[in-house]
């Protein structure tokens, strides 16, 4: 009869442990991993940008805006669709504490037009180029270290019975990002060609970390035109270059042509990939095989 009974108390309350969950929303799949390696299962997190979409262009689904009504906090991080829809989410959902979870980091400025931005004198890279930042600064092992004590800080001020519990677990993250820090450096360090294409820049934080140059194929924003893809064809000639990373957010032909013309290994590469660490060193043994 006992287990019975315990069985109807399972089967009718089989939430009851996680009923203080906090409810956390962020932009992309990872700060999802961060901020789950903080909170563990002291919160339930959902993710605005669903897998194989753009952040620089998201329209939340119906279904996303009322689950968005019952959270407690929203990580933002910078990302392009945000400067549309944090107004709006502000607007209509007052008790609802939104905090980017970037704040700290010092930004880089984008490598699009990287061929037209060499041919640029100084002043004109001033004039055309200065305030475009780049928004992938998860990228960096050292920025997500920040990004997760931001998210450390607001978990401890919205649930502070669990304060010790949120520092705990952000110490050990810590390490273990340092642990990946060391492994990638180690995994960088010899590769002789330091040059790397990209579809798109959402590299930068990654390389410059290791001393690395992502070389941009699009051109603002889209298919390079062709005489900016015969630039690019002629400086990877000349530099010898044997990678070009494409992200599935961004479809490209110009791609193929330079795989199929130059004999380029083309990777696919997700800076979105919710696994960050393993996505961060399954391509740093990319391009240190290159």
């Amino acid at each position: 009869m006992k287990k019975v009974i315990i069985l109807l108390l399972f089967v009718f309350y089989p939430l009851s442990g996680f009923a203080d969950q906090l409810k956390v929303f962020v932009s992309i799949l990872p700060q999802k991993y961060f901020v789950e390696k903080i909170g563990r299962d002291t919160i339930s997190a959902e993710v605005m940008v669903l897998p194989g979409h753009s952040p620089a262009s998201y329209n939340p689904k119906p279904g996303q805006m009322k689950n968005l009504s019952e959270a407690q906090i929203y990580f933002s991080i910078g990302v392009p669709f945000e400067q549309t829809w944090l107004p709006k989410i502000r607007q209509n959902y007052n008790n609802l504490i939104i905090s980017d979870c970037s704040e700290g980091i010092l930004k880089r400025e984008t490598d699009e037009n990287f061929f037209e931005h060499h041919e640029h004198s100084d002043e004109e890279h001033h004039d055309h180029d200065h305030g475009f930042y780049d928004p992938h600064v998860w990228m960096s092992p050292l920025n997500a270290i920040k990004i997760s004590r931001n998210m450390m800080k607001v978990l401890s001020i919205k649930n502070p019975s669990k304060k010790n519990f949120y520092r705990e677990n952000y110490l050990s993250f810590s390490k273990e990002i340092l642990e990946l820090d060391f492994n990638l450096l180690k995994s960088t360090e010899n590769i002789k060609n330091r040059n790397i294409f990209v579809f798109h820049p959402s590299w930068g934080y990654f390389m410059d970390e290791y001393s690395l140059k992502q070389i941009p194929v699009e051109s603002q924003g889209k298919e390079p035109g062709p005489r900016y893809l015969s630039k690019i064809m002629e400086f990877a000639k000349k530099s010898n270059i044997r990678t070009l990373l494409v992200q599935p957010q961004f479809p490209s032909s110009s791609a193929k042509v330079m795989e199929n013309t130059l004999g380029l290994n083309v990777v696919t590469a997700d800076p979105l990939a919710e696994d960050w660490k393993n996505n961060l060193l399954r391509i740093s043994d990319i391009i240190g095989g290159q």
